[in-house]
């Protein structure tokens, strides 16, 4: 039962969410699919994202290295939070891409 907590748990608040889109939202469960692709665009966007943020501080770590007498250490590199920002930047990403394709409609 512990290894199928989690996804039990993602799937009745799936399930919640959905029951609350359609019938207080007036949400069409056929726009659902839409959803999931603009979805899947934010997580390849974060993945992007943080896929830079790591090279870039990877290489700011080694510039730093090479062009001061400080040591700084790889595993600032590590830090957890990078991946909350990295999602935050796709998200926006996504949402300001598709606010220029909608302004750009009309």
């Amino acid at each position: 039962m512990a290894p199928y907590f989690v996804l039990i748990c993602v799937a009745v608040t799936s399930a919640a969410a959905c029951l609350v889109a359609v019938r207080v939202f007036r949400c069409a469960l056929s726009d659902l699919n839409v959803a999931l692709a603009h979805a899947c665009e934010c997580i390849g966007f974060s993945a992007l994202f943080l896929i830079a943020n790591i090279a870039f501080q990877v290489i700011a770590v080694f510039a730093m290295r090479f062009l001061t007498s400080l040591f700084v250490s790889l595993y600032m590199v590590g830090d957890t939070t990078l991946i909350a920002f990295s999602v935050l930047q796709g998200v926006i990403f996504r949402c300001w891409c598709e606010r220029r394709a909608i302004v750009g409609k009309q």
